[in-house]
């Protein structure tokens, strides 16, 4: 059986973020469904995907304070020795901002979208509305629009698994919801397994 491993920071230690704002976008509680609202009254395809690697892809701040981490064991370096790192890592405090801020500057720059004023996690294009939520991208417009949308953002941002709702009956799970094709439109609901880990909790 494969296995895989992600190598983390251990940011619960990390020193000197005392009264550092690490906070992260995340989108209004209502953009999703208004995205949703506007692909049912115009007819467009809904699609998705979500970002590999993301934290790796984001260079931290020059001017912020040096990071160095111990090295893993499996790495074999000499002892005593630390790796100042370049790139923001999980579990590294301040990671989930700097891949926002880098998500967010590649879809102004390189794909020639708007930021709303509302919802600092939602984007307009020329016939295309785009919501990011981490590492996690919907996108709505005509059906070819999206796609190459989507096909862009595999080479920008590495964004892989996309799927797209085209055909009555094809479901979809975004943002721990389940969106699914219909006749007359869209339908959302809650997903399943949502609703298990909440009542779980309680």
């Amino acid at each position: 059986m494969p296995v895989t491993a992600r190598l983390t920071a251990r940011g619960y230690e990390q020193l000197g973020t005392r009264g550092v704002d690490f906070y992260a976008g995340t989108p209004a509680t209502g953009s999703l469904r208004m995205l949703v609202a506007l692909a049912a009254h115009r007819g467009w395809t809904i699609g998705a995907g979500d970002a590999e690697r993301a934290f790796l892809q984001a260079w931290l701040p020059e001017d912020d304070p040096p990071i160095y981490v111990w090295p893993p064991a499996e790495a074999g370096e000499k002892p005593g020795y630390v790796w100042r790192l370049q790139k923001a890592l999980p579990g590294l405090k301040g990671s989930a901002q700097v891949w926002g801020g880098h998500a967010s500057d590649t879809l102004l720059r390189e794909h020639d979208l708007k930021q709303s004023g509302a919802d600092e996690c939602l984007y307009f294009g020329k016939d295309v509305a785009m919501l990011r939520l981490m590492d996690d991208f919907v996108v709505v417009g005509p059906r070819g629009k999206v796609r190459s949308v989507l096909d862009a953002l595999a080479h920008t941002l590495l964004v892989s698994g996309i799927e797209m709702l085209t055909d009555s009956g094809q479901k979809m799970h975004i943002f721990g919801r389940v969106q699914e094709k219909t006749a007359a439109g869209y339908a959302i609901s809650c997903s399943p397994k949502l609703v298990e880990s909440i009542l779980k909790e309680e």
